[in-house]
């Protein structure tokens, strides 16, 4: 078998051999059993469903699109993952997701990018600590929003683009270091601890309250 050094070819490889040197500790490009990466497929469901038994420790989970946005497929996430910390969900059309204590009591990091706006979504999460939301809304309910940022209450930085929420987000956190809006049309925000704000093409700001 040929254990040469490979020089040529793609940066990162995760199949076949490289060379016999033993792979430094710094270096975590290995399979891991705690991290996971999904495309959209005709077999996504099922991989999802699989979760708890095939990934029992999964701590990181990303689900994304394979290439073009596929609004054709039914997806639901909604399967317990007690050790799960880290979360994207980027370009899927999910019909219902589902995030709370009894499922996923952990997720400290949530991303979510183009989501759709009649997504049946539940998020509370009483260990969160950073949201993302991209290309969102304005949707026909969106109690779930208000929900989450009342379970929320470790939130430390919340970053948004192209979110358009109708009423105004109260955050329940005091903790709350960072708020990123970009091209949201409305806010309001009451932060005790706020360190830093960023405002991008913002169609109209209410501003702070007179009793802060």
């Amino acid at each position: 078998m040929d254990t040469a050094p490979i020089t040529r070819g793609p940066k990162y490889c995760y199949s076949g051999p490289h060379t016999i040197k033993p792979l430094p500790e710094s270096d975590e490009r290995r399979i891991r059993d705690d991290a996971l990466v999904l495309h959209t497929s005709p077999n996504l469901q099922q991989q999802i469903n699989d979760i708890p038994t095939t990934i029992p420790n999964i701590k990181c989970l990303v689900i994304q699109s394979a290439g073009c946005y596929d609004d054709s497929l039914q997806l639901n996430l909604d399967v317990a993952m007690p050790k799960l910390e880290k979360l994207k969900l980027i370009d899927v059309a999910f019909d219902k997701v589902v995030l709370n204590k009894e499922l996923t009591p952990l997720i400290e990091d949530l991303f979510m990018q183009n989501v759709p706006d009649d997504c049946d979504i539940t998020v509370q999460l009483p260990e969160l600590k950073s949201f993302s939301m991209y290309y969102y809304g304005p949707p026909d309910d969106e109690t779930w929003f208000h929900e989450m940022l009342e379970y929320a209450k470790k939130l430390k930085a919340f970053d948004s683009y192209k979110l358009r929420i109708g009423h105004e987000p109260h955050f329940a956190s005091n903790d709350l270091k960072s708020i990123r809006l970009h091209r949201a049309e409305e806010y309001f925000y009451l932060c005790p601890q706020l360190g830093r704000v960023e405002l991008t093409s913002m169609l109209r700001i209410d501003g702070y309250p007179d009793d802060t």
